[in-house]
């Protein structure tokens, strides 16, 4: 059922590495889940955009880090939205917990 068969990379050098390794069905809403890598999950925040097509970029988590499992694992909940279901692009960044982000 998964949207996806290769997992969504992001990394810079030097830096942690964030994995999307599910995302739902397109339409559908779920889990999107990942992993991340090389960081300690208790130095960084992570957060998570959706792209839904006509209306932009947003949030996954409304303005709040997901949260990163001691495995470092995550997950999303997508199901908070409708619209959600049709996001066809999915970002996340790994952000120092010194470094405020805001909404």
């Amino acid at each position: 059922m998964a949207a996806l068969t290769v997992p969504l990379d992001s990394q810079a050098p030097g830096t942690g590495r964030v994995t999307i390794s599910f995302v739902p069905t397109f339409g559908q809403t779920g889990q999107l889940r990942g992993n991340v890598y090389g960081v300690n999950a208790a130095d960084v925040k992570l957060f998570v955009y959706l792209f839904i097509p006509d209306i932009g970029w947003y949030n996954a988590s409304s303005c709040n880090p997901t949260a990163i499992q001691g495995t470092g694992e995550f997950s999303v909940d997508l199901s908070s939205s409708i619209m959600n279901g049709y996001a066809t692009r999915f970002n996340a960044y790994l952000v120092p917990n010194a470094l405020p982000v805001p909404c």
